[in-house]
C-alpha cells in the first residue's frame, strides 16, 4: 500500500481506563496484580482527556478499567463527557455494584450502552468470577432492561476451555430467558496478563480442544442466524481457531483501527491499539492532538494498514473481519 498523502487520525472512539481497581478477581484477568499502587489519573485528568478527545472529533467514549463502578465519580465523568457533545458513551462492567440507585444515576448522567461480562452459567460464572457474582450481574442486566434510554445491553463472554462446551446452552439461556439482544464473544488469550497467571493451564484452549472448539463455533453461528439479536460477526468467530493456534491474524486489506481510535491507560499512556507495546506519549506530559500525531503513532498506523503489527484478534476487530 502506498500512501500519496499524510496520513491523517480521525479520533472518532477512546478506550479509556478509569481505574486499576476490581471489586472481583477473575481468573483470567491478572490485570490488577501489580498496579494497586499506580497513580492513576485524577478526575478532573479524566475529564481532560475526554475533552481534548472531544476536540478532536471524538463520538464514542469506552469507559473500563478495572471496574469502572469502584469510583464515586464516574457519573460525573459521563455526565461531563455527555455535556460536551460525546455522542456515545459505553461502560464495560461486571455489574457486580450496580443495583437500581446506581442503574438510575449511570442512566440520569447519559450513559448509552453497557457492557456486562458473564461466563456461563451460574455455577460456572462464580467459579471464574467469584460466588455471588452471577446473581447479581444478571439483577443489573434486569434493572437497565427497564430503561429505554439505554440504546444496547450487551453481554461478553470469554470463550475458554472451561466454557466452550456449555457457551451454546448459556447464550440460549441469554437469548430466550434473558432477553438480552447483543452479545459478544472474545476469545481467551492466554499471555494478555502474563503467561506467570495460574489458571492459564485451566483456561487455555489446547490442541486437543480444536475440532470440538471449531464445533461449537459452527453451532453457536447456526443458532443466532435464526434469532434477531446483534452478535459477533461469524467470519470473525471463525478466526478463533488459527488465533489459539498462535497464529499471526491480520484483516484482510489492513487494520484502520488506530487512525480512528486509541487507547489510553490509567496513568495517562496513550496506545495506538492495545497490541501496540511502545507508548506515543503520555497525557499528562503532552497534548493529546501532539500524541496522535507523532511519528511513533503515525507510523503504527502505516504499519497496522499495511500489515506489518503483530497482529491480534482484539474485539474491536469484530467490524473488520464482516
Amino acid at each position: 500500500m502506498i500512501f500519496k498523502k499524510k496520513l491523517k487520525v480521525d479520533l472518532k472512539t477512546i478506550n479509556l481506563l478509569v481505574t486499576p481497581f476490581c471489586n472481583l478477581k477473575c481468573k483470567m484477568c491478572e490485570y490488577t496484580v501489580g498496579t494497586q499502587n499506580v497513580d492513576a489519573m485524577t478526575t478532573e485528568e479524566l475529564k481532560s482527556v475526554i475533552s481534548q478527545a472531544r476536540e478532536l472529533g471524538l463520538e464514542r467514549l469506552e469507559l473500563s478499567g478495572g471496574e469502572p463502578m469502584v469510583i464515586k465519580d464516574i457519573y460525573d465523568i459521563i455526565g461531563y463527557s455527555k455535556s460536551i457533545g460525546v455522542k456515545r458513551i459505553v461502560m464495560m462492567t461486571n455489574g457486580v455494584l450496580i443495583g437500581e440507585d446506581e442503574a438510575k444515576k449511570l442512566v440520569e448522567a447519559g450513559l448509552d450502552d453497557v457492557v456486562f461480562s458473564l461466563e456461563g452459567n451460574e455455577e460456572l460464572n462464580d467459579y471464574i468470577r467469584g460466588e455471588g457474582s452471577f446473581k447479581k450481574t444478571v439483577n443489573a442486566i434486569k434493572l437497565f432492561q427497564k430503561y429505554n434510554s439505554v440504546n444496547c445491553i450487551r453481554v461478553n463472554i470469554t470463550l475458554n476451555r472451561l466454557n466452550y462446551s456449555t457457551t451454546l446452552d448459556f447464550i440460549k439461556y441469554l437469548v430466550e430467558e434473558l432477553n438480552v439482544k447483543s452479545i459478544s464473544i472474545n476469545p481467551y488469550n492466554a499471555y494478555m496478563f502474563g503467561p506467570e497467571n495460574k489458571y492459564v493451564n485451566d483456561l487455555k484452549i489446547k490442541d486437543e480442544d480444536m475440532d470440538k472448539v471449531k464445533d461449537t463455533i459452527e453451532e453457536i453461528i447456526t443458532y443466532v442466524k435464526s434469532k434477531d439479536i446483534d452478535f459477533s460477526h461469524e467470519n470473525y468467530l471463525r478466526k478463533f481457531i488459527d488465533f489459539f493456534k498462535g497464529e499471526k491474524l491480520m484483516p484482510l486489506y489492513g487494520c484502520d483501527v488506530p487512525q480512528n481510535s486509541c487507547a489510553i491507560d490509567v496513568v495517562g499512556g496513550v496506545h495506538a491499539c492495545w497490541g501496540d507495546k511502545e507508548l506515543s506519549g503520555n497525557i499528562r506530559e503532552t497534548s493529546l492532538k501532539k500524541i496522535v500525531s507523532c511519528k511513533h503513532y503515525l507510523e503504527f498506523c502505516k504499519d497496522a494498514l499495511n500489515k506489518k503489527c503483530e497482529g491480534c484478534l482484539n474485539t474491536c476487530y469484530d467490524r473488520i473481519y464482516n
